[in-house]
């Protein structure tokens, strides 16, 4: 999937990986103690997360990084967008919920140490 390789390459491809379920006001504090300081790039991923706690760890560790920050790799005039709409005769493809999902969970996957962060 170019998407996941461009999400990794802007990364670093040594990088941590959290997975989040749930929201709650301790998963701030939960997610912070899995990052050991922030000296690692770390992506964070799961469905629903509350994006002011992501821009929250973000200002706090630069590492961090989930896929809403890296939707230039699916906008309308990205490699991805141009292929699936040639692929699909020449009809627009929605970056979804399912692909978004997929993409979320690959990268998860990658990382080297993946850390699951369930409330």
């Amino acid at each position: 999937m170019d998407i996941v390789d461009g999400i990794i390459s802007r990364m670093q491809v040594d990088f941590d990986s959290v997975h989040v379920g749930g929201n709650d006001g301790n998963l701030r504090r939960r997610i912070e103690e899995r990052l050991n300081g922030g000296g690692r790039q770390v992506y964070v991923a799961g469905e629903g997360i509350n994006v002011v706690l992501l821009d929250a760890l973000k200002a706090k560790y630069s590492s961090v990084h989930y896929l809403d920050a890296f939707e230039e790799l699916w906008a309308r005039d990205s490699k991805w967008f141009l292929e699936m709409k040639r692929l699909n005769g020449g009809v627009p493809v929605e970056f979804d919920g399912y692909m978004r999902e997929l993409v979320d969970r690959e990268v998860f996957l990658k990382g080297k140490k993946k850390v699951e962060v369930l409330v």
